[in-house]
């Protein structure tokens, strides 16, 4: 097939900035060699197409787990040249300092990271050291610490980074039961950028879930009963309950509740009263709130 005529006098088209290969081969040892650790082999090359494409400026990882994923979406945005990735871990897997050097004698083995080889680094120094041999300090910071997700005060008594600005993607890698999804998004979704993109590792994929899913957005604060979710996705009632619940982790009714408290908090900020807010996300008064 011809290449496509172009007229000279036009500029040309921008093209997305090219990849640094000579930076990405340790970043591929490295995913090669630990990615298998967290299963991140693939997901930090998804990762890191996503940043290049969508181009967020400030990411949060929850779970940096050996910092696969991390210092590829940090890779993503040097070459880019903007953006910020807070990768947060409380390094409570690698409390043990013989198991972290037993998982990471094959990366030390290969440069850059044969710099770290001989070092007595704990969790906490392997992840600095690690972003600063890559040279991605610039890009990406890493938090060792446990998020309060449980309370509000303990949160913001932080003065965590990522809070200066709105958050265009977050990634969540931590304790996925529900009610841990649910605090982390409850914390979250004040901060997120009205185009953000949120991330929950393992997420169900079942067609079931999606649909239902689907549906809820749909009709927004409303809050519908099993029997008419039951029935639209034409199941009875016990048997919808239980497929939801399998694949979400949740109840039809916990993740509507939970729905009508990220609509009534978006209603908060917007300085609506809190009678205004219960009216608007479908309760009869504020002490329901």
């Amino acid at each position: 097939m011809p290449p496509a005529e172009t007229n000279p006098t036009q500029p040309p088209e921008e093209h997305s900035k090219p990849c640094d290969i000579r930076a990405l081969v340790p970043l591929m040892e490295m995913r090669n060699r630990i990615g298998y650790v967290y299963g991140s082999e693939d997901a930090a090359m998804l990762l890191y197409s996503l940043v290049r494409r969508e181009q967020p400026k400030n990411v949060v990882e929850l779970g940096a787990g050996l910092g696969v994923c991390s210092v590829w979406m940090g890779q993503a945005m040097k070459e880019l040249g903007a953006g910020q990735v807070w990768t947060i871990d409380d390094g409570s897997h690698w409390e043990e300092q013989g198991k972290l050097k037993l998982f990471l004698g094959q990366l030390l083995q290969v440069p850059p990271f044969n710099q770290m080889a001989g070092e007595a680094l704990d969790y906490a120094g392997y992840m600095r050291r690690m972003i600063e041999v890559t040279g991605l300090s610039g890009h990406v910071s890493f938090i060792h610490d446990r998020l309060e997700l449980s309370s509000e005060e303990a949160f913001y008594a932080k003065k965590y980074g990522f809070l200066a600005r709105p958050i265009d993607a977050l990634f969540i890698d931590i304790n996925r039961t529900p009610d841990t999804i649910i605090d982390t998004l409850f914390m979250f979704l004040p901060h997120m950028n009205e185009s953000a993109s949120i991330f929950v590792d393992s997420a169900s994929s079942s067609l079931a879930s999606y649909l239902f899913l689907e549906k809820l957005i749909d009709q927004g604060g409303e809050t519908l009963s099993l029997d008419e979710l039951a029935r639209q996705m034409d199941m009875s009632p016990a048997h919808f309950q239980r497929l939801f619940s399998r694949w979400t982790g949740v109840s039809p009714k916990r993740y509507q509740q939970y729905l009508t408290l990220g609509h009534a908090k978006a209603l908060l900020r917007e300085r609506f009263t809190t009678l205004e807010t219960a009216h608007n996300v479908g309760l009869s008064g504020s002490g329901r709130l």
